[in-house]
């Protein structure tokens, strides 16, 4: 059984903090491959909305998502 502890949103959340913080970012892009559904919902829970779709060479497709940060 998989449990699920929340540490990679929680790395994620942290990444985000210190990159607004120490470098002013306020805006965030990810790519996630439509089968890829922990990526997905991951990046639902911090917030990401999907902006367009793109063709990787090498995995194929991928959604385009972006997030303001910090979270509204």
């Amino acid at each position: 059984m998989l449990l699920r502890g929340g540490y990679a949103i929680e790395a994620v959340r942290s990444i985000f903090d210190w990159a607004h913080e120490h470098h002013g970012i306020r805006r965030f892009v990810a790519s996630v491959a439509p089968d890829n559904e922990p990526s997905l919902r991951l990046i639902g829970q911090l917030g990401f909305r999907r902006i367009g779709e793109q063709l990787d060479p090498i995995d194929g497709l991928e959604y385009v998502f972006e997030a303001g940060w910090p979270p509204a």
